[in-house]
């Protein structure tokens, strides 16, 4: 059952795992380091290095999230995507080509929250590098699983698309950023995730995603 159309809504993140898998963790970080991970300590594997650091800072994860459901509409002459009965229109090429003529949509912002973040920079101003290192990995992998236990919670519909985009992807500026939250509701966004958007399109917490849901016809 495809929740109300046109309604912001909070999503409940309760009983539900946040940990990202060590995997995503380890992937992340190698690709960050831009080599393997190698970390002295922890029991000499970067596994147990993970497992520690998670295991002590798990308690700052503060997942939000809010989501509103629109009907969309192709307008292929002037390259627009256009949510009728509302002023407001996306221009993404990306949008464009991979939208049907018609479909539905849900817009969505989710965070963590700001506190592994933050102790992430912590770590690292007190001379803890490789560990805030881990614990930014860790909270940047844990902002993605939230988005998808959203992205299965509103993909369960048969004939779900189930694709994800976001400002700031090839083909959608991250400028239009604000015209999600002009959907959703600033001051919405606020109460329910915490979230802001800055003047540069850019939202704080850091560690938070806005995006499109396609849900199909």
């Amino acid at each position: 059952m495809i929740p109300e159309i046109g309604r912001t809504t909070p999503f409940d993140f309760e009983n539900l795992d946040l940990w990202p898998g060590m995997p995503a963790i380890l992937a992340r970080l190698k690709t960050k380091a831009g080599a393997p991970v190698s970390l002295e300590g922890a029991e000499g594997t970067a596994e147990a290095a993970i497992e520690k650091v998670y295991g002590r800072e798990k308690h700052l994860l503060w997942p939000r999230a809010v989501f509103n459901i629109q009907k969309l509409q192709v307008d292929a002459t002037n390259g627009e995507i256009l949510i009728p009965g509302k002023n407001i229109c996306f221009k993404s090429t990306l949008l464009l080509h991979k939208l049907p003529g018609e479909s539905l949509g849900a817009f969505f912002v989710a965070s963590i929250g700001g506190g592994l973040e933050e102790r992430a920079r912590s770590l690292g101003a007190g001379g803890k590098i490789a560990e805030g290192f881990i614990l930014d990995g860790i909270a940047s992998e844990a902002v993605e699983r939230a988005v998808n236990l959203l992205h299965d919670f509103l993909c369960r519909t048969p004939g779900a698309i189930r694709k994800r985009f976001s400002p700031g992807y090839p083909g959608w500026d991250l400028a239009e950023q604000e015209k999600i939250f002009a959907i959703l509701g600033k001051d919405a966004v606020e109460k329910n995730t915490g979230v802001l958007l800055t003047g540069s399109c850019y939202m704080k917490p850091e560690k938070s995603v806005s995006g499109l849901i396609l849900l199909g016809v």
